[in-house]
C-alpha cells in the first residue's frame, strides 16, 4: 500500500478501463493523473488545473468528465495520459456530480437540477 499526496482534496476517483491509471478530482487541484501500476510507489503523472473547484470525475473512452462548481462540466480527451486536451465545457450554475448513460450526459446541478445534454 502507498499513501498520495495530492494537490486539494481528493474528492473523486475514477479508473481507467484498460491501465493502471486512475483520475482524481482534486478540488482546487484540479484533476489529476494517477500511476499505480507499482502500488508500493503510486505517482502523479500529470495534473491540470479545472479553473473550479473539481468535485467528480468519470471516465469513458479516453475521455474525462470533470464537474466543476462554479465552472459545469468539462470534457478532457485523456488519450494521451501525459497531456490532457479540453474538448468541451457545458456551463452550469453549480456542478456537483455527473452520470453517462447511451448518448446522453446528466448533469447534477445544484441551482439548476438535472441537465441533460444530448451527445451526437
Amino acid at each position: 500500500m502507498d499513501l498520495l499526496d495530492t494537490p486539494g482534496y481528493a474528492e473523486d476517483v475514477a479508473i481507467h478501463s484498460d491501465l493502471p491509471i486512475a483520475f482524481l478530482a482534486c478540488g482546487t487541484g484540479g484533476f489529476v493523473t494517477v500511476d499505480y501500476s507499482d502500488t508500493l510507489n503510486v505517482k502523479i503523472i500529470n495534473s491540470y488545473s479545472a479553473g473550479g473547484y473539481a468535485k467528480e470525475v468519470v471516465y469513458d473512452n479516453n475521455k474525462i468528465f470533470l464537474t466543476t462548481e462554479l465552472r459545469g462540466l468539462q470534457i478532457f480527451d485523456v488519450s494521451n495520459l501525459y497531456s490532457p486536451v479540453r474538448i468541451g465545457t457545458v456551463e452550469t450554475k453549480y456542478a456537483l456530480a455527473v452520470a453517462l448513460k447511451d448518448n446522453y450526459i446528466y448533469v447534477a446541478d445544484e441551482v439548476e437540477g438535472l441537465v441533460v445534454i444530448s451527445v451526437p
